[in-house]
């Protein structure tokens, strides 16, 4: 399945097994909802000395039956015009060594990795290429020598320009729906490697890196779309997030920056299940925040009907009250119109969030909102509800 990242319609940062795709269409995180406002709770947390409120932990990704890439054997493709050569060498020259790669991937086995080749291609980037197109240029390269050969741990990450338009490598149009994938392929004597494909969508070179980290640790903890994503059952609020990987559980979130390349943060299972902030590295001084639904259990609703959710506030430390909005899920089968009763929560504070299936709706279809707690959308809690 194909993993579609970073979607520039959020305004921040899928592998095709039969081309099902993830594409998140949420629409502009952390705007407030102005229709669904009723009323705004004082800027005050709970009375007495300050607890963290009892609170849903964050969710856990599944290993599944696949294998991971332990040793990545990188190599680095860029066409003979393209404008970033230097900043991504650099990148594949350094993350291996950093901190941020042994954050972000040890835990789930990814331990090791070389920069192994660094391939230019002669032909300048080209105007149109699409999804099939690419691993066939690929093994073409392989064919002709330009490229090494795959072998175990093997992964390319081939890098385009802003001049060049990419269809049918996700859902949607890239550069507007997503800004980067990975996938696998089979090399001419018949290996299996795992590929990414980074777009260049914003004329910057630290977007860049940063949705080629993405890539690569997801290439790498989930290279053949059989080891490690989201797998909740169905009455999880995070139904619809299903095979989610490490870096679209953050990719929401400001960046870091190590020895001047930016990276993006990544999800680790074992900060979430330590109740600390799950996206890593975090930097200093990070607000951990969020809600809480219950019932933590998805409703089910008859169609035409509505349900409440009540949300509980928590956070690591004393704060200020932040702001809550919610859009619908744009993976969801349906939008159940969610209204807040107030845009702003704090630690143990509740508000609620109205839900609705509407008429006509069938059976067993699942329909989800995200609630964004502060600005920017990175954090996040989904809302389901089940039609009857």
């Amino acid at each position: 399945m194909s993993r579609i990242h970073r979607l520039v319609s959020l305004a921040v940062t899928l592998s095709v097994a039969g081309m099902a795709c993830n594409n998140d269409g949420i629409g502009t995180p952390g705007a407030a909802d102005m229709d669904s406002v009723v009323q705004q709770p004082p800027d005050l947390a709970m009375p007495g000395p300050f607890m963290t409120a009892p609170h849903t932990p964050y969710p856990q990704l599944s290993p599944h039956s696949g294998t991971v890439l332990p040793n990545i054997n990188l190599v680095t493709i860029t066409y003979s015009d393209y404008p970033y050569t230097s900043e991504v060498y650099a990148f594949g020259d350094k993350v291996f060594g950093s901190a941020w790669f042994k954050a972000a991937g040890s835990e789930y086995g990814v331990t090791s990795g070389t920069h192994a080749a660094k391939v230019v291609l002669p032909e300048t980037a080209p105007s149109s290429m699409t999804g099939q197109g690419i691993p066939a240029r690929i093994n073409q390269a392989i064919m002709d020598g330009t490229a090494p050969p795959a072998g175990p741990g093997s992964m390319y990450l081939i890098y385009f320009p802003m001049t060049t338009s990419i269809s049918g490598g996700g859902p949607g149009v890239a550069c507007q729906d997503y800004l980067g994938y990975h996938y696998f392929a089979r090399s001419p004597s018949g290996v299996r490697y795992a590929y990414g494909v980074v777009i260049d969508c914003s004329g910057a070179a630290g977007d860049t890196t940063s949705t080629a980290s993405h890539e690569l640790l997801e290439a790498a903890t989930d290279p053949f779309t059989d080891a490690w994503s989201l797998d909740v059952g169905q009455f999880d609020h995070w139904v619809n997030f299903n095979q989610y990987e490490d870096g679209d559980m953050c990719e929401y979130l400001p960046d870091t920056t190590e020895d001047g390349v930016e990276l993006q943060r990544m999800y680790s299972n074992a900060e979430a299940a330590a109740g600390r902030e799950p996206c890593v590295p975090a930097p200093p001084g990070w607000l951990l925040f969020n809600v809480s639904p219950a019932p933590d259990i998805v409703p089910t609703v008859a169609a035409g009907h509505t349900t409440q959710i009540t949300l509980t506030g928590w956070s690591a430390q004393p704060m200020k009250s932040w702001t809550l909005s919610v859009q619908p899920w744009g993976q969801s089968d349906f939008d159940p119109t969610a209204r807040l009763s107030a845009n702003s929560i704090n630690n143990g504070l509740t508000v609620k969030v109205t839900l609705k299936v509407p008429p006509g709706t069938q059976s067993g279809s699942v329909g989800t909102a995200v609630v964004y707690s502060g600005p920017g959308g990175g954090r996040f809690w989904p809302v389901s509800v089940v039609a009857q």
